[in-house]
């Protein structure tokens, strides 16, 4: 049965190579230069493909809608100049084949006895994707990736997964069984074969990538250390027991891609759920009581008093991440407030800093940001601008390295390049007292640093070792990194055997030169 295309064409103008081409390539077509037209030919059939020659798609939003309504899997595009069909990916076969594919199977299966997980699938096909991303793979072979990730575990809800007769290549097969009625994409059911598969016995690399993907997903999301059970565990341990698991069927660059993803989401989840402190200065007279419950209900654990030795004591115990001074009723009352606060020796300037009002204009104590004050606000008419600009101080404290550092301990002293570049990582170890094994991984490479309280003694990746590998790994910038203590008697020769703050300066230093290389 040929696919049906409805063209909609403003101007009505078209060529005689359009139109044959369109016909060739086995498509029912109808075309319209009138809008009232296609309106009506939405209203009354069913369409595979939506063709609008226009430069904007704002004017057509509701048609779309009312489209896509009618024909869920169907394909919209614009287009400026009938080249772009001609001679572009114009057909999209396997995207549209994939999706009906799903479409028919999932009906099937919730018609039927097979229940699935759609938590753990959703899981899979969400790594999925974002590894696809990170490797750049084309459109194609990420939508194969994701057909593959939805369906490659269906036999687990077909036979009993705890039969030990049973081995993981033997479910994939069950499944390719399972498909092969449903006359399923052969791309995929490759993908499914090679599942699994050892490396050295892949022989067809065309989509074999896309095979160590959904393996390596797979793995990980049926190992033990789900993600709420490893948020305080070693990632060490997780990295470990993911690299033997998958060595066999998978490119080492894969699982580095997927730890640095898991990683991410990891610190996310964590950082959402932290709180930041707040220190409100004001008297306890229920004048901002509303102020401090809508602080708590977004986030901020408040601390509020009135005296200035608990104001120093906040400061020096951790409990004062933000500042907020309540006014006085007067303006030279309200300057006052704010030098005696200064007379403590806080510095509003490094300290985010704010000062509410009810009473006195903003216009009238303008001059306190010289002071160092963040902003002014009058909470009785701004209440919403005074609680965006906490969010967004909330915001800067929790991605600030020493945050970070905080966080990630409590995940097992493991992140991301991204979230903590390599040096502020060593910042944080200088004259620790202990005895730690750094290790980072970055797309292929594997690095591993010694450190005994601050002094670097060895560094090795990719089998050479040497305080080289160090100064190169510094400008990494996507990768994941991780902390583990190890004992006196585990550390190597120190062949280096120099204090993290000598290597970083002169780490730095061949940064700025390899710069200013660059832009000469």
């Amino acid at each position: 049965m040929n696919k049906k295309l409805l063209v909609y064409i403003s101007d009505n103008q078209f060529t005689k190579l359009f139109w044959e081409t369109v016909v060739e390539f086995g498509f029912d077509v109808f075309l319209s230069g009138d809008k009232d037209e296609l309106e009506e030919q939405i209203r009354s059939e069913s369409y595979d493909y939506l063709l609008i020659k226009s430069k904007s798609s704002k004017e057509y939003v509701d048609l779309i809608e009312q489209f896509k309504q009618k024909n869920l899997l169907s394909v919209v595009r614009f287009f400026t100049a009938e080249e772009e069909l001609l001679f572009g990916n114009f057909d999209d076969e396997l995207q549209i084949d994939l999706l009906k594919d799903n479409f028919n199977l999932v009906k099937t299966i919730l018609s039927g006895e097979v229940a699935t997980s759609k938590k753990q699938r959703s899981e899979i096909a969400y790594l999925t994707e974002q590894i696809c991303q990170s490797m750049y793979l084309s459109k194609e072979k990420t939508v194969v990736a994701l057909a593959a990730a939805h369906v490659h575990d269906l036999s687990a809800y077909l036979v009993n997964t705890e039969s030990p007769l049973f081995q993981k290549s033997d479910f994939i097969r069950i499944t390719m069984e399972f498909l092969k009625p449903f006359n399923y994409s052969p791309v995929v059911l490759q993908v499914l074969k090679q599942m699994y598969m050892k490396l050295e016995d892949i022989h067809d690399n065309t989509y074999s990538i896309i095979s160590q993907i959904v393996t390596v997903v797979s793995i990980y999301c049926q190992c033990k250390f789900k993600k709420k059970k490893y948020l305080n565990t070693e990632f060490s341990i997780l990295k470990e027991y993911l690299s033997s698991q998958t060595k066999a069927f998978a490119e080492p660059f894969i699982l580095g891609n997927l730890l640095e993803i898991v990683s991410k989401d990891i610190v996310k989840h964590i950082t959402e759920g932290e709180r930041c402190t707040v220190t409100l200065f004001a008297q306890d007279d229920g004048k901002y009581d509303d102020v401090i419950e809508s602080l708590e209900q977004n986030g901020f654990s408040v601390f509020r008093t009135e005296l200035f030795e608990e104001l120093i004591e906040f400061k020096q115990t951790g409990k004062m991440e933000i500042l907020v001074i309540a006014g006085e009723s007067t303006a030279v009352d309200t300057v006052d407030l704010v030098n005696d606060i200064l007379e403590t020796g806080l510095d509003l300037i490094t300290l985010p800093s704010y000062l509410i009002s009810e009473s006195v204009s903003v216009y009238q104590l303008s001059g306190l940001y010289q002071k160092g004050l963040e902003d002014i606000i009058d909470v009785s008419t701004e209440t919403e601008t005074f609680m965006i600009k906490m969010l967004r101080s909330k915001q800067r404290i929790l991605e600030s390295p020493l945050r970070q550092i905080k966080i990630l301990n409590s995940t097992g002293t493991f992140g991301t390049l991204s979230s903590m570049s390599l040096i502020d990582l060593l910042q944080t170890m200088r004259g620790s007292g202990k005895q730690n094994l750094v290790s980072v991984t970055s797309e292929k490479h594997q690095l591993s640093i010694y450190v005994d309280n601050g002094i670097i003694l060895h560094a090795e990746c990719d089998e050479k070792t040497g305080v080289e590998q160090i100064y190169a790994a510094l400008k990494w910038q996507e990768g994941v990194w991780c902390i583990e203590s190890i004992a006196k008697d585990q550390m190597p020769s120190n062949e280096i055997n120099k204090p993290i703050d000598m290597i970083l300066l002169e780490g730095c230093h061949q940064l700025d030169e390899s710069a200013i290389g660059i832009h000469k």
